[in-house]
């Protein structure tokens, strides 16, 4: 049996440009519904000939394996204004449909509680014995009140 030839090496950041591409000019009524439809283009700067090279020179190489594109502002389409190399967690922070996110960080004598509601962090360390809180609580009063700054 013969093996299945490979695709021919690619370019470090050729598939993420692809990909990117194909995202905004896909006719799936899946992927048109995220993107085109929104208006979700790339710049002129990163199509057409050379467009690649230029994608490269204005984002530069990842910072590690594990960082993607990201738009900072997820109504924008893809420039060099508007992109970034961001890592899993900060994608997920920056996700549309992503509106409160809890994060809780114990530390000696007390707990650190970030929370970032629409995007805007609000965080604080706790010392738990000396306020006596119930961290579920906080997340709850955050949440079912809106509040936008901690209280203790």
């Amino acid at each position: 049996m013969e093996k299945k030839k490979r695709k021919r090496n690619r370019r470090p950041l050729e598939a993420t440009y692809d990909n990117m591409r194909k995202r905004c000019n896909n006719p799936d009524p899946k992927d048109a519904s995220l993107y085109k439809e929104k208006g979700i283009t790339v710049c002129d700067r990163w199509k057409g000939n050379g467009g690649y090279a230029r994608f490269v020179e204005d984002m530069g190489p990842k910072p590690t394996p594990a960082h993607t594109l990201d738009r900072r502002d997820g109504t924008k389409g893809y420039s060099p204004e508007n992109c970034r190399w961001a890592t899993p967690r900060e994608q997920c922070e920056n996700q549309s449909n992503n509106r409160i996110n809890i994060r809780v960080q114990e530390y000696v004598g007390g707990v650190r509680a970030r929370i970032v509601i629409n995007g805007k962090e609000h965080s604080k360390r706790f010392n738990t014995k000396a306020h006596g809180i119930d961290l579920l609580a906080l997340a709850n009063e955050f949440i079912l009140n809106k509040r936008t700054t901690f209280g203790v």
